[in-house]
């Protein structure tokens, strides 16, 4: 007996398909006597594609539930789990859509990625804003209605009148990448502020124009300072290595452009994972999980 194993790996809006045989030997009695699984062939060559709409349902895209019929799980369920009541609030998003939210008392406000199916794969992502002011109904915005892919976004509130939003943007033309390692070193850090008077964005900024790997923007707001924390690579290696390590960076806003961006941190090894926060104190922290051994499958 021979099977056909079939594992799926998706990176950005791109999946490739690696496939292993298990071959099989079994008694007269049907009894399973001997398996084998044949280890992996690193050097079969992987071909990538675009996911097109597969994480989607038939229908509008993105489409705002309505507030007069809102969709909410049981209000007992939820009662008994000791949360609140959940609220449908947009529907038919991408897989990757990564929502990042801010609430206080005049407003909730949310960043996702939005998926455009009508544009081709490298550009078919935007960032989208969706608020509600004062309970009210949801407005939903992109950020910038543009030919470049974004991903990733995290949103903060930096005042009471202004926000902050941070994502990864794909920067130049991929539009013949075979796969994410030729799109990696495109991967740059873009910024842009949102005026809760005027409800308008800025334009995206990019706060890298470089050809290696930036991903993972964080947002920080501590004390008067507003900055962005993110993780770079030295060439396009995801995450690093001893040969192709991480570093983590930042850039902090002075009141009118991005400051050039510094390294917090720096080791022949990769990170997997940020996260931030702030204190009452001012103080802004940064957690970052580390590869120690260049082995993920390691504890």
């Amino acid at each position: 007996l021979r099977v056909c194993l079939v594992f799926e790996a998706k990176v950005l809006r791109l999946r490739t398909c690696v496939r292993a045989g298990v071959s099989g030997s079994f008694g007269s009695s049907g009894n399973l006597l001997r398996a084998e699984v044949p280890p992996f062939d690193a050097t079969q060559q992987l071909t990538w594609e675009s996911t097109g709409n597969e994480f989607l349902v038939w229908g509008a895209v993105n489409k705002l539930a309505s507030l007069d019929n809102p969709q909410r799980i049981d209000s007992n369920r939820m009662t008994r789990s000791g949360g609140s009541q959940e609220e449908l609030v947009v529907q038919n998003v991408d897989g990757l859509a990564a929502p990042s939210i801010i609430v206080d008392a005049s407003q909730t406000h949310l960043a996702y990625a939005l998926f455009d199916p009508d544009r081709p794969w490298y550009e078919s992502t935007d960032i989208a804003s969706l608020r509600s002011v004062d309970d009210g109904p949801w407005t939903q915005v992109r950020i910038a209605d543009d030919d470049a892919g974004d991903f990733s976004p995290q949103i903060v509130s930096a005042d009471s009148t202004t926000d902050l939003a941070t994502g990864s943007q794909i920067s130049g033309d991929v539009s013949g990448a075979k796969g994410p390692e030729e799109v990696f070193p495109h991967l740059e850090i873009a910024a842009a502020w949102f005026d809760r008077n005027t409800s308008q964005w800025t334009a995206p900024v990019l706060l890298t124009n470089n050809s290696v790997l930036d991903r993972e923007p964080h947002s920080l707001v501590f004390g008067s300072t507003r900055g962005i924390v993110w993780i770079q690579n030295e060439s396009d290696a995801l995450p690093g290595d001893a040969l192709n390590p991480d570093r983590l960076m930042y850039s902090a806003w002075s009141g009118s452009d991005w400051s050039p961006p510094q390294t917090l941190w720096s080791d022949p090894k990769g990170i997997t994972r940020v996260a931030v926060a702030t204190d009452g104190a001012g103080q802004a922290h940064v957690l970052f999980a580390v590869d120690e051994d260049g082995d993920l499958e390691t504890p």
